[in-house]
């Protein structure tokens, strides 16, 4: 019972921690993109030098610290600048390119210094870190920005809302129905029934998204099916990271939910996807 409270206790600070940010917008969100970039990144350095073998000495690791920053930081620095968007990205991008040639002739010197290093793996490693989790956290702060102080509190919130009961709905019916595993081998408890009813829970967010404001249904149902998709995935791609490394969770921030990668593995695959899709949904003009 006492697990249960701090559980729903820490959930709730959690949450209110994400709406209040959205709601604060700019700053506050950035501030908290941020804070999930660090964290995160941590975890994700803590799961494959500890667990995999992958060789990320300190200064090796600071360098991909200062990549993830880099990144994260192209929109609040073009703001703040007020340099255009795309002036930054090429300055960042170019920054960005000198920290990997750096991270490659590091782990290079690395392999001929040490024996029993593995350069190709650790480098592989490091660049999925930047593309995993600081690319995503960019894109949030890309759609803050540039869609406005209306569109895009609105856009996030059905993000993590969408994201939030997609887990509750496929933890209810899973434990329900559940008999037929969606990935054994990656997480024993999901269910492909579990899978349907939290795309049914999204594919609802967006149905109640689009008449609440008059927009179209079948543009924001679909969305909702996306995002139950992604956000699988991306529950799944943690659990892989977290098989190979022989850990139940990516760390214990968070009280009775485990690390901070536990919590936006889902938010990771989805966030790309948001902005694909609305791209082409501008494109097509819907």
């Amino acid at each position: 019972m006492k697990n249960v409270i701090i559980r729903s206790l820490s959930g709730i600070v959690y949450i209110i921690l994400i709406v209040g940010a959205i709601i604060a917008g700019d700053w506050w969100f950035y501030a908290l993109t941020l804070l999930f970039t660090a964290l995160a990144t941590r975890e994700y350095h803590s799961l494959v030098s500890s667990h995999l073998g992958c060789c990320l000495p300190g200064a090796v690791t600071a360098v991909d610290y200062l990549g993830a920053t880099l990144m994260w930081s192209i929109i609040p620095l073009s703001m703040y600048s007020g340099l255009p968007t795309i002036d930054m990205m090429i300055v960042m991008m170019g920054m960005i390119a000198v920290l990997i040639l750096g991270n490659i002739l590091t782990r290079m010197s690395l392999s001929v210094l040490y024996d029993g290093t593995n350069p190709i793996a650790d480098l592989g490693a490091s660049l999925c870190g930047l593309i995993y989790i600081a690319l995503p956290m960019s894109i949030l702060n890309f759609i803050m920005a540039s869609l406005g102080s209306d569109f895009a509190p609105r856009l996030l919130l059905l993000m993590f809302i969408m994201i939030w009961v997609n887990d509750t709905g496929a933890f209810c019916v899973g434990s329900l129905f559940g008999k037929h595993r969606l990935c054994e081998r990656l997480s024993p408890k999901k269910s492909w029934e579990g899978f349907w009813g939290g795309m049914a829970f999204c594919l609802m967010a967006g149905i109640g998204y689009a008449i609440i404001y008059d927009e179209n249904v079948i543009v924001w149902a679909f969305y909702g099916c996306l995002v139950s998709v992604f956000a699988t995935i991306g529950d799944l791609f943690e659990s892989m990271l977290k098989r190979r490394a022989g850990v139940k969770d990516s760390g214990n921030l968070i009280p009775g939910h485990g690390g901070i990668l536990d919590r936006i593995d889902s938010l990771l695959f989805v966030a790309p996807l948001t902005l694909i899709y609305l791209a082409v949904v501008i494109f097509l003009g819907l």
